[in-house]
């Protein structure tokens, strides 16, 4: 049986939710991508630890049990890389092996190029995030960014009636999701209000 432990730790003026899996020290640090949890890698990292690694996640500002950074405010890549730089000597002993998935991994290839001394191996999950978009010109895409901006600070969040109201919600994304991996995820992603 894997030990699993939960904790919080502060960086970047942030409480940042962290699990840990394993007894071994940590060597191996997963960075999920957007609108996704640390919890996403619950199986990697049980398999991890079975091939002998300690092995930590964390849930990025603004994403699962992390702290939002506020109204107001913004999520930039120099953040989240100032994220990472701050909890990695929280969580390990450096050289780590630091695995990103999409976002994680821009915000994982970024601390990379900055302090290489801190890492083992780098390893990235379906490249670097975001997808590629449609080419258009700087003035068009900053007028869309500023249309869509009222957008999302009126966005509330929206309540569901239980996990399986969650896990639909999921597969409109990912239709392949199976319902085990769904709850599971749906009861770590979500609040009861």
């Amino acid at each position: 049986m894997t030990a699993v432990v939960e904790e919080t730790l502060r960086a970047n003026g942030l409480q940042h939710h962290v699990i840990r899996w394993g007894e071994h020290p940590v060597d191996v640090v997963l960075c999920h991508g957007f609108l996704d949890i640390a919890w996403s890698f619950d199986a990697l990292a049980r398999e991890l630890v079975e091939a002998g690694h300690g092995v930590a996640s964390f849930d990025w500002r603004g994403h699962g049990q992390t702290d939002w950074i506020g109204k107001g405010g913004y999520y930039h890549f120099p953040d989240y890389t100032l994220d990472l730089d701050e909890l990695l000597p929280q969580l390990g002993e450096p050289p780590l092996h630091l695995v990103g998935h999409s976002m994680g991994g821009s915000a994982c290839v970024m601390y990379a190029a900055a302090r290489p001394e801190k890492l083992r191996s780098l390893t990235l999950i379906e490249g670097i995030g975001p997808p590629e978009m449609e080419p258009r010109d700087p003035a068009t895409r900053l007028r869309a960014w500023l249309d869509g901006v009222p957008k999302v600070r009126n966005k509330r969040s929206k309540p569901m009636a239980d996990t399986r109201a969650a896990l639909r919600r999921m597969r409109a994304q990912n239709p392949e999701l199976s319902d085990e991996l769904g709850l599971f995820l749906a009861s770590k992603s979500t609040k009861q209000v």
